[in-house]
């Protein structure tokens, strides 16, 4: 079993529990990041997690050292940081081994922005071969205005990562399909499949502005259910409130 605080500002490690002995270690050994949200591949080899360099302390018992730590950390959640505050770093994307050996980086502190970050863990691909994870593409100082926030795949071998769909289209909560070769994703308005190839088939329309919170592909790849957040101004006659659907 995997655990991690849940606090992402806050000086945390990865741990390893073992439900037959009760023993729990450190796999990593950032000392001075917070390391959340960790996911094993498919094979249980590896573990992939979020770090975040600017941490503070949740100990500190110097108030004036721990305010300004708060402040900074405050800094980073700021939506609108044009131009880039670059002593402010992003989230990185790492991967351990269970035993604690070779902690990889595979994408540098500083290029992904989650926004809540709870939503968006690593995904790994059924063999193991891919990532996804959540890029807000703040890192590019270059843009007058940020790309949507999007999905991005990494290959595991070849380090390289790229979005999966257009930057016109901002899109949330991917899930693999059982076969691997594709992802399905929410946007504001509707829901997509995004093939590896960079092909896109619109799946459906959900007719207005809601948000996709969680989807599952059933395990022949025929279904989708997803659970729809509907904030209550956008309450309609055809969806009042929350609800769970089925996509056939």
């Amino acid at each position: 079993v995997l655990l991690a605080r849940a606090g992402t500002g806050e000086i945390s490690e990865i741990y390893l529990y073992e439900p037959a002995s009760g023993k729990y270690q450190a796999i990593t050994d950032h000392r001075t990041d917070a390391c959340f949200l960790p996911r094993f591949s498919p094979d249980g080899q590896w573990v992939a997690y979020y770090f975040f360099l600017d941490a503070f302390d949740p100990h500190e018992k110097d108030m004036t050292v721990a305010n300004k730590a708060i402040a900074r950390d405050g800094l980073w959640w700021e939506q609108e940081r044009y131009p880039l505050k670059e002593d402010v770093p992003g989230f990185g994307l790492a991967r351990v081994r269970p035993d604690g050996s070779d902690d990889t980086v595979l994408v540098k502190p500083g290029s992904i922005f989650l926004g809540d970050p709870q939503y968006f863990p690593p995904a790994w691909s059924p063999d193991g071969s891919h990532i996804l994870f959540f890029w807000k593409d703040l890192d590019r100082p270059e843009k007058s205005e940020p790309a949507s926030p999007g999905i991005y795949l990494l290959d595991v071998s070849t380090g390289e990562f790229r979005r999966l769909h257009p930057e016109t289209i901002a899109a949330l909560n991917p899930t693999w399909y059982p076969d691997g070769k594709s992802v399905a994703a929410g946007t504001p308005s509707s829901l997509w499949r995004y093939d590896l190839t960079r092909e896109a088939t619109l799946l459906y329309e959900l007719g207005r502005r809601v948000q996709v919170d969680r989807m599952v592909v059933s395990p022949d790849g025929g279904q989708l259910l997803l659970k729809v957040d509907l904030p209550s101004f956008f309450n309609g006659p055809w969806l009042k409130g929350n609800g769970i659907a089925c996509l056939l």
